[in-house]
Formats: C-alpha cells, sequence, structure tokens
C-alpha cells in the first residue's frame, strides 16, 4: 500500500540495500575456526582461509562461508574483517550457490506465474479458478482467492514483476506486483464511473485458506497471519483507495475536506513543480485518499471500499483500490515506518516499491510527518570481536527539495507489527546526523547516502522535510 505521494523516502533493501550495517573487526579467537580439509576448492571459504588469502594477494577476499542472505563479510589484508548486513535479505541460496533476488514474473510449466527468486514463495494465479495468489514460508502459508463476483481469472499480461488480469469486472482491471521477499501488491483499476457503480464492488470479499497461522484483523484494518509462536509471518497494512485527481483537477470536496493537517503547518510546503500523477504504485500530487474498510470473518478478508470516493462528482478516474500482503516473517531483522496521518496503520515489513519514509510531507493533504525503524541482528561473530568502527546506511531515493536538511539516527526500544504512529518505542540516544537532499529531479542532482552510526533512523524535528 503506498498512502501518500512521493515525500523523502529510504530505497528498500529489496532494490538496493534499505540500510545495512558495516562493522569491521581484528581477527579474534571469537572468529570461527578453520574448516577440515581447507585445500578442498569445494568448500567455501572460511574467515582463517579468506583471511590468509587477502594477506598474501594484497587484495580483499569474500569470506563465502559467511554469507547468509541479509550477510556477507570480506577479509582485508591487513588482518581485519568487514561484516555488511541488511536490513531485508537481499539474495538467497538456490540451484548450488548465492542468487540475488529477482521478483520479475515468469509462467511454469504447470500454468501458474511466479516471480524468478524471492526469500518466500509466491505463486500467482496464470488464469483459470484456482487461487490469485499463494504465499509460503517454511510450512507456513497464506492462499487467497478473488471474489465470486469475479469468478475465472483471464490469462495476466506479465511486465516485469506485474501481472495484468484484464476485465476482471465491467470496467475494471486487477494489476498484481510481485516484490522480492514474497509479498505481493493487489491493485483493483476501477476506469470510470460506471465501473465504479457496480455493486460488485460494495463488498469484495476474498476466501481465504492457511496452514499454520491464524489471521486476524484490528479495528485499524491491519491484517495479520501469525504462527502459533505469535509470530507475524503476513501481514498487510490497513488498505487505501485513492483517484487520479491532479492538483488543477480536484475540487474541494468531503472527500479532501476531512483531510486536514495533522502536522505542524508552519513549516514550508516543498515546491510541486514537477508533479507525479496516481498509478498502480501510489498516487499522485492532488488524489482523493480513503482508507479502505477491512475486516476478516468466515474464512474471507472481506474489504469494503469507501463509496463517497467511488462515486464522488470530484472523483476524477482511474481509481485504484489497494491492498498489500508482506511476506518476511522467517528473518530476524525487521523494519517498518509510521505515518502521523494514518496513527493507526502498521507498515510492518513493508516491502513495497516506493519504499520506506522519514520526514514531513507538506504540499499535500494529508500533511503528515513519517519514521522509518529498522532492527538488525547481532552476528554472533561480532561477541569476542574488537569493534574498529560501524556505519549505518540509508539510501535516499526521492526527496521534495533540493535544500539538505538533517536526518537523524536513534536508538530506541524494539519493533514489532504492532509498532504504528500512536505506538512508537522509545527513543534512548541520538547516535548520529547526516545533512542531505536527493531532491525529486534524478539529473539535477547525484544520489546521496546518509551515513552514520546504527540502529533506528528517524528525521530531525526541526526542518520537518
Amino acid at each position: 500500500m503506498r498512502p501518500t505521494l512521493r515525500s523523502r523516502m529510504l530505497s528498500t533493501a529489496l532494490a538496493a540495500a534499505l540500510s545495512a550495517l558495516s562493522l569491521s573487526g581484528a581477527v579474534t579467537a571469537a572468529h570461527a575456526d578453520p574448516l577440515p580439509d581447507t585445500s578442498s576448492p569445494q568448500l567455501p571459504l572460511d574467515e582463517a582461509r579468506a583471511s590468509s588469502q587477502a594477506q598474501a594477494t594484497g587484495k580483499t577476499v569474500p569470506v563465502d562461508a559467511a554469507t547468509t542472505p541479509t550477510v556477507s563479510e570480506v577479509a582485508h589484508p591487513d588482518g581485519t574483517f568487514t561484516l555488511t548486513q541488511a536490513v531485508a535479505p537481499v539474495r538467497k541460496y538456490a540451484s548450488g550457490s548465492w542468487k540475488e533476488l529477482d521478483a520479475t514474473l515468469i509462467r511454469r510449466s504447470d500454468g501458474t506465474v511466479a516471480p524468478t527468486l524471492t526469500t518466500a514463495g509466491l505463486t500467482l494465479s496464470g488464469g483459470g479458478d484456482g487461487p490469485l495468489a499463494v504465499m509460503k514460508d517454511r510450512g507456513r502459508s497464506l492462499s487467497l482467492a478473488v471474489p465470486a463476483s469475479i469468478g475465472t481469472l483471464p490469462s495476466p499480461t506479465l511486465d516485469g514483476s506485474s501481472a495484468t488480469y484484464p476485465g476482471v469486472l465491467n470496467g475494471v482491471d486487477l494489476k498484481v506486483t510481485a516484490d522480492s521477499q514474497g509479498g505481493f501488491s493487489e491493485v483493483l483499476v476501477v476506469k470510470n464511473a460506471d465501473a465504479a457503480a457496480n455493486p460488485a464492488l460494495d463488498t469484495l470479499a476474498f476466501p481465504t485458506e492457511t496452514k499454520n497461522v491464524a489471521l486476524a484483523t484490528d479495528t485499524a484494518g491491519n491484517i495479520t497471519a501469525k504462527d502459533t509462536a505469535d509470530h507475524t509471518v503476513f501481514s498487510a497494512p490497513a488498505p487505501l483507495m485513492w483517484d487520479s485527481a491532479t492538483t488543477e483537477t480536484a475540487a474541494p470536496s468531503a472527500l479532501s475536506a476531512g483531510k486536514t493537517s495533522v502536522a505542524d503547518t508552519t513549516e514550508t510546503a516543498a515546491d510541486t513543480s514537477e508533479e507525479a500523477t496516481s498509478d498502480t504504485d501510489e498516487p499522485g500530487a492532488g488524489a482523493h485518499i480513503a482508507p479502505v474498510a477491512a475486516t476478516y470473518v468466515s474464512g474471507d478478508i472481506r474489504l469494503t471500499p469507501d463509496a463517497d470516493l467511488l462515486s464522488a462528482p470530484s472523483t476524477v478516474y482511474p481509481v485504484y483500490i489497494d491492498p498489500t500482503y508482506s511476506a518476511a516473517g522467517g528473518t530476524l531483522t525487521s523494519w517498518t515506518w509510521v505515518n502521523s496521518a494514518y496513527p493507526s496503520t502498521s507498515y510492518w515489513k513493508d516491502s513495497s516499491a516506493t519504499g520506506l519514509h522519514v520526514g514531513y510531507q507538506g504540499w499535500e493533504t494529508p500533511y503528515h510527518r513519517s519514521r522509518t525503524y529498522t532492527k538488525l541482528a547481532v552476528d554472533s561473530r561480532i561477541f569476542g570481536a574488537t569493534i574498529i568502527d560501524s556505519h549505518y546506511y540509508a539510501t535516499e531515493t526521492y526527496a521534495p527539495s533540493c535544500t539538505a536538511t538533517a536526518v537523524e539516527l536513534w536508538q530506541t526500544d524494539s519493533i514489532d507489527s504492532a509498532t504504528t504512529w500512536s505506538n512508537q518505542p522509545s527513543w534512548k540516544s541520538q547516535w548520529g546526523t547526516k545533512t542531505v537532499a536527493y531532491g525529486y529531479s534524478p539529473p539535477a542532482l547525484p544520489s546521496r547516502s546518509a551515513s552514520t552510526s546504527p540502529h533506528t533512523c528517524r528525521p530531525s524535528p526541526t526542518t520537518g522535510t
């Protein structure tokens, strides 16, 4: 789900390394012992052999035996190591080697559609009567079918990580986009007023089947599937819908009148001379946005779109109805972000293409602040090692202004799937700050990275960007 136009964003590890903790430590007894038969070329290099090779060649050598979905390590000629940990998995071991994750959809021999390589398993319908999507993660699964009003799905058109099922209702397409963690978004594209008036859109009941997880929704509409240990395996933020209005076409209406500022309005608004328009990824500048009520009843996830947004005179079509499902329950690391405009919505392990959000969004209602939280696992090899230095990297992919402002890094209490704007962890101490601005016109500015010290990224309360 993409609740707002592009505010200052951080790229996710799914696309480029959402954030990585790099630690350099001297070799100590805490490091792994050499593997037996160290002469065997079939065995991946451990720390001892990689360090020896690095010192002999004068070049950095990867510690292949240390590689995991989130961790990589290299040995340096001076006898030190650098361990890099991504917040979200960036690779997977498949067919005898580590491969980068790839959400590009392919057609399988059994007629289904699936991403090339994802952390958790994801299978999409290739058309017909089967489920729309099945997510699987180590013996736990969630299957989602389409509402009875849609019935049999047509064969989809594939484009990268997206599959479009045309005409699932008159004037309505269904676009499903996979992500590299094994989650997906499903967006109903309502093309015109006649399509919006279809009673089938009053309530959309998606039949579900689960294995070793229990589905539930909370009062805000957040959807969770938890295992017997109460760990969130699959989740979906409270869904939203939006239309295609722009700042030029948007008219005052009950849809936008209720979206007043939820943050300080004395701050300088961003330059909107280069506005983004609505699409299946997110609302554009000026779009009318409304929540979609979500409940879990009798085995169905029931979505109730906002009737006013579907039919208001000020609505500009197409209208997009978007629930997004995340699948990242099997990782020790965690990430989320919070949004003051939707204080009860959980964006737990959000893997949408727009990434995580940080800062103040002050150019369109609902004005709001966003904060990003990350949790990194402490690798056992660090215990007993001498830490020379550590760095936290977060790549800013978009900002509403070219004026550099401060991004702060804070240590906080822990996060979980219940973390929302209204339920944030306590802040302990500030660990660093970086003043940057990527801007909204890539050719005008080079890409910059915010590099400070470990854990939670929080925008400066004084700048409001």
